[in-house]
């Protein structure tokens, strides 16, 4: 039999080596659980982005009347989204405009008119482009479309009006004045954003430059 303090070495020894074990137990397991929240979260992350592009070109599909998306809509999808980036033109009026030129023979002078505008940046190789891209469209969508259902299609999916800052200021400067006649009748237009009221005619133009808002809130 063991002196009385070599059995009390041995069991601290061995209370010890238990608590180390235990240790390296619970970091090994916090090591694995750590990495597999990582994987997970990547996971969920490269989920998003797939999601995310496929959200994107169904709701540009409806934006240009096609009822589903096709092989090669996306790259006609991104060719137009970078002509209208370079052009500058205002996007609320261009797809509302576009929904009246789905034939071959539409009037395209509406479109192509947005480029006149003081923010927009127009160019003859630019201009040609654009036009390039609606024929291209157009052909695509009198193969895959019913033309009608098309602009409806489009009309449902491109509002006439959105609430533009602009506006929102004229409505809130005026209602710290005392007249909420403005913001009731801002207020009537994008509750039928869908909707072309002549009544409404105002609200669809973009601010002049002179009217832009550089400065805005989240209440607002």
């Amino acid at each position: 039999m063991l002196p009385i303090f070599l059995m009390d070495n041995v069991s601290a020894h061995r209370s010890s080596v238990g608590v180390e074990a235990t240790a390296q137990n619970k970091t090994a397991q916090k090591q694995t659980a750590e990495k597999q929240a990582i994987e997970d979260a990547t996971q969920v992350l490269n989920d998003y982005a797939h999601i995310h592009q496929r959200a994107w070109e169904t709701g540009m599909a409806a934006k240009l009347g096609f009822s589903e998306v096709q092989e090669g809509d996306r790259q006609r999808f991104e060719a137009l989204t970078d002509l209208l980036d370079e052009t500058r033109v205002d996007y609320t009026l261009f797809f509302r405009r576009l929904s009246s030129c789905v034939a071959s023979d539409g009037d395209l002078s509406q479109v192509l008119d947005l480029l006149n505008a003081p923010e927009a940046r127009s160019s003859a190789p630019l201009l040609q482009q654009l036009k390039e891209w609606i024929q291209d469209w157009q052909g695509a969508l009198a193969e895959r479309e019913s033309l009608s259902s098309a602009q409806q299609r489009m009309n449902q999916s491109n509002p006439a009006i959105i609430p533009r800052n602009h506006q929102v200021q004229r409505a809130i400067s005026a209602a710290e004045s005392g007249d909420y006649e403005v913001f009731e009748k801002l207020l009537s237009a994008v509750t039928r954003p869908y909707e072309d009221n002549p009544e409404h005619q105002e609200f669809k133009q973009p601010p002049e430059p002179a009217e832009q808002v550089l400065r805005t809130f989240c209440g607002t």
